[in-house]
């Protein structure tokens, strides 16, 4: 290992720790920003769906529910009904299908808290996908494991997914994507831990059956439309300012890893 004399690596130190300070700051006003950005992302679309803003936070469920509570939902997390509104038990909306790739060759997809469903990465493909269940567009895929997280969405592409993945296709006339965003507000999170069953969180499960229990409500189709057409706009412009942050973020982090390798082998001298 090469290295100046102790005097040289204090200086070292001392300017790293300095240079390094700065760029973290840096970096800690940029990931506040996106927590705020979020925040608001969350607040418009629960606005947007009917829902309380005071509603309970979802970090909060493990307390409330710590063994999960099954069929027993009075929309309790709700507030009370914007008007012209209706209310259907999920079962009455969706049905579950299983239908079973016959070669896997069709688009992977993934189901994530943060994008709902996307196309997955083509390195994380097995062997084989064969046996995995085929995905249509306006299809709602489920992760049962993480529902009450947000592990959920309705589908923008056709592909398939894991077997261990619930799908639902719409029985009822509605827009998908209305949805997608009503399922994934804070409320119906909670919901979603309401109808979960399991020991600890890290075991919940919502079941198909526990899903179909879950009331959804829903106001007539040109104004899921309009709602929708509406949040496509305004969250996808947040979305465009949380990306130009995590870029930043990454440019930050570059930048920091730069000064400290340029230092520490001695391209740039600090004493």
């Amino acid at each position: 290992v090469a290295m100046p004399p102790l005097p040289g690596q204090k200086a070292i130190v001392a300017y790293l720790d300095a240079e390094t300070g700065r760029i973290d700051k840096a970096i800690a006003a940029e990931e506040k920003m996106i927590a705020l950005l979020q925040e608001r992302r969350e607040i418009v679309i629960n606005e947007a769906v009917g829902e309380c803003c005071q509603c309970e936070n979802v970090a909060n469920i493990q307390s409330q529910y710590p063994i999960g509570i099954g069929n027993t939902s009075t929309m309790a997390t709700f507030s009370s009904l914007p008007n012209g509104w209706k209310v259907r038990k999920a079962k009455y909306l969706w049905r579950e299908v299983i239908k079973l790739s016959q070669h896997g060759s069709e688009q992977l997809l993934s189901v994530s808290q943060r994008d709902g469903v996307r196309p997955a990465c083509e390195a994380s493909r097995s062997e084989s996908l064969k046996g995995y269940k085929i995905v249509e567009k306006g299809d709602l895929v489920i992760n049962i494991m993480l529902a009450w997280m947000g592990g959920l969405g309705v589908s923008e592409y056709d592909g398939i997914v894991s077997p261990a993945y619930a799908v639902y296709k719409p029985v009822v006339v509605m827009e998908p994507r209305f949805l997608h965003y009503l399922y994934r507000s804070r409320g119906y999170l909670v919901e979603f831990a309401r109808h979960s069953t399991g020991i600890v969180p890290s075991r919940w499960r919502m079941y198909s059956d526990d899903f179909g229990q879950v009331y959804t409500k829903f106001p007539s189709l040109p104004e899921q439309e309009a709602i929708v057409e509406r949040l496509d706009r305004e969250t996808g412009k947040i979305d465009r300012a949380i990306e130009v942050k995590r870029r930043q973020i990454e440019l930050l982090r570059e930048r920091r890893q730069i000064v400290i390798d340029e230092v520490v082998t001695g391209k740039v001298k600090v004493a």
